[in-house]
């Protein structure tokens, strides 16, 4: 997928900031891939191995930071076109370095110049939190406003967790609270439900 607003939120802002400084330094960039499905992070691993082209990916779902929404791809254009020469992701590697980023241009093993991704995440510790990229996005990203709804503080230990109170009820995000619980989320597609264990 390539829509920004399905990236983390801190990610959609950064995102946007590395568009507009490199084009003040006169460079369009087109972003190529955010959050990736399932589907589409199999179909990328099966490439080269199991189908036609070269290798892209070394990693097999969930074990991309992208089917988290904490990374994307982005693609440089020149005079409208696609341009996949080096050079130019060079120059874009350390504007988003600025912004702090992650730029896969540094990698040693595995150098990936178009791809950019928040620091501090890595897959192993999100499937070891979250179990699933269902459970970890759900709680990110947008819900629709509430009625009747007040901000509350939820103190857990010396972590404080911005919360709501809605029709006389406390709400907090999964997230933050297993996080600050020490505790695994699981998520359960066929019945909807979120454990904390």
């Amino acid at each position: 997928m390539k829509q920004i607003e399905l990236l983390h939120p801190e990610l959609q802002e950064k995102c946007h900031q590395l568009l507009r400084l490199a084009k003040s330094k006169g460079y369009d960039l087109l972003v190529t891939q955010t959050l990736r499905t399932k589907k589409e992070q199999d179909d990328l691993y099966a490439q080269g191995r199991t189908k036609p082209g070269k290798i892209v990916t070394w990693v097999s779902y969930p074990m991309s930071l992208h089917c988290w929404g904490v990374a994307f791809d982005i693609a440089v254009l020149l005079s409208g076109k696609v341009t996949w020469d080096t050079q130019h992701y060079d120059r874009i590697g350390p504007l988003g370095e600025s912004l702090g980023l992650e730029w896969g241009g540094r990698w040693t093993n595995f150098p990936d110049k178009p791809h950019f991704q928040l620091k501090g995440f890595e897959a192993k510790r999100l499937v070891d939190l979250y179990r699933s990229p269902e459970v970890f996005t759900s709680s990110y990203q947008e819900k629709e406003p509430q009625d009747k709804e007040t901000l509350a503080k939820i103190i857990v230990g010396k972590i404080v967790i911005e919360g709501k109170i809605i029709d006389g009820e406390t709400f907090a995000p999964v997230r933050k609270l297993a996080e600050a619980l020490e505790k695994k989320v699981n998520w359960d597609q066929t019945s909807k439900t979120v454990t904390i264990e």
